[in-house]
């Protein structure tokens, strides 16, 4: 290591071509958010240089602009070719919606069709969703009170990251001699990675009312169909989600389906995200690893981009906590169902929210939402055929 002023960095490796390949598009996405860095070649060795000074926090919430241009085209073959196929005919017109019929039911992904469907809304997020992971559940969330069975939203669950300190705390898994403990919990828990309401329902509160149906009868069962491994079946006891943009989210807040609420915040992430690293990145990573440990783990960035930074000699914690902190929130069926996880009681139970009962939770925000003139006049606004993605903008930027 070399000598350099305080909170900056200056590294020097031995030149390898991967090492070169990777640290060079690992300096251009740090710049990217506004951090100084460059990978440079002296006497057969790579300098790999950086400013260790955080950026402030609208500068990284302006990187992600960028992040998500990036990822609209990267899948823009997909967004084109829906695009091309009318998409627009699976949402709902406002000034043809007829508020006194709106009835939600959910459905499954499981022909191409629908995962295309939920993919295609999935990049249109503002901030960057990823691609579902492992175990994973995707389901689309229908109007099926309207002529067209318009969308209300999206939802998509997968397995629940392993290493969280807030949530071991709250579940007791930070103790001695709990590994096993949490072991089984996280099996019977899903992370909530995308929850999506889509215009003209966003503006009537549905991000609530997606997040209560993750938590209720219908997703239950498809739970139980998919991981059960006996005849006796498998529970989900718990569902994990992070607000979007800081601590706070109003989504997940007072989600009254029953006493105490659905949702509680249990703390906070550190910043560990992986987004300001592009593909290239990512790609140029694992083909680091691979060529010196042999083998990489191709869905987990994070971990690629740590070992990948070890490699080349630079030390990693600051460089992959570069997210805002988020609010972690923390989702059960009813209250037995976080001791059952805190205990390991295999034969718990949960009574879980029927569809018909957070329908009618939700019915009392849609009614409190459109008693304000400006809320009903946006709903009203809303024209699906006016809205078209680009490869540097969303569906809905314009809305």
């Amino acid at each position: 290591m070399i000598a350099t002023p305080e909170r900056e960095l200056c590294i020097r490796t031995r030149f390898s071509v991967a090492k070169a390949l990777f640290l060079d598009v690992f300096a251009k996405d740090l710049r990217g958010v506004g951090i100084w860095a460059s990978a440079t070649v002296s006497d057969r060795s790579l300098v790999f240089r950086a400013s260790l000074r955080k950026p402030p926090p609208d500068k990284l919430i302006t990187s992600l602009r960028v992040i998500r241009k990036n990822r609209l085209r990267t899948n823009w073959t997909l967004i084109d070719r829906l695009q091309r196929n009318g998409v627009a005919c699976q949402f709902a017109r406002g000034a043809t919606l007829n508020l006194d019929s709106i009835s939600p039911a959910i459905e499954v992904c499981t022909t191409k069709e629908q995962r295309d469907l939920f993919d295609f809304c999935r990049v249109m997020q503002a901030v960057p969703a990823q691609r579902l992971l492992y175990r994973r559940m995707a389901f689309l969330v229908r109007d099926v009170g309207q002529p067209n069975r318009p969308l209300i939203g999206v939802l998509g669950l997968s397995s629940m990251v392993y290493s969280l300190a807030c949530r071991d705390a709250f579940l007791h898994w930070n103790e001695d001699g709990r590994t096993s403990v949490k072991e089984w919990g996280i099996n019977r828990c899903m992370q909530l990675s995308v929850c999506m309401p889509i215009p003209p329902y966003n503006y009537l509160r549905a991000g609530k009312l997606l997040a209560a149906l993750a938590l209720g009868s219908d997703v239950a069962a498809e739970f139980a169909t998919r991981y059960s491994r006996s005849s006796t079946p498998e529970h989900l006891l718990g569902i994990l989600t992070s607000s979007a943009n800081g601590l706070h989210s109003p989504i997940f807040t007072r989600i009254m389906v029953r006493p105490g609420g659905l949702f509680r915040r249990i703390g906070a992430t550190l910043g560990y995200t992986a987004l300001p690293y592009g593909k290239p990145t990512v790609d140029a990573a694992r083909a680091l690893v691979r060529k010196k440990d042999g083998v990489c783990y191709e869905n987990r960035a994070i971990r690629t981009l740590k070992r990948a930074l070890n490699i080349c000699g630079v030390p990693r914690e600051f460089f992959v906590t570069l997210g805002i902190p988020k609010g972690v929130y923390w989702g059960a069926p009813d209250n037995g169902a976080t001791e059952a996880l805190r205990t390991r009681d295999v034969d718990y139970a949960p009574t879980y929210p029927s569809r018909e009962t957070i329908v009618q939770f939700w019915q009392k925000h849609v009614q409190k939402a459109v008693a304000r003139p400006d809320v009903l006049a946006a709903v009203r606004r809303f024209e699906p055929a006016n809205c078209r993605a680009t490869q540097s903008r969303g569906l809905w930027d314009a809305v």
